[in-house]
């Protein structure tokens, strides 16, 4: 039997908002267009990459514990 347990999680999120209302004017529809197609009424917009992002949740996650013998990234 193995001996596993979670140590850490972390996670990312980008600190720029774009609204249904933001996206709304650069397709010329309305925001409630938008809203009732997608469901979406903001989303998250990024500045860097994604492996970059995987990399700042990480150091998160493994914040001063030891080093991991596994990290799972989604």
């Amino acid at each position: 039997m193995l001996n596993v347990k979670i140590t850490g999680s972390g996670y990312y999120l980008p600190p720029k908002i774009e609204t249904a209302e933001e996206v709304a004017n650069k397709i010329n529809k309305s925001p409630d267009w938008i809203i009732s197609r997608t469901g979406v009424k903001e989303r998250r917009i990024s500045d860097i990459d994604v492996d970059q992002m995987a990399a700042i949740a990480c150091k998160s996650a493994i914040g001063n514990s030891s080093q991991p013998d596994l990290i799972i990234n989604a």
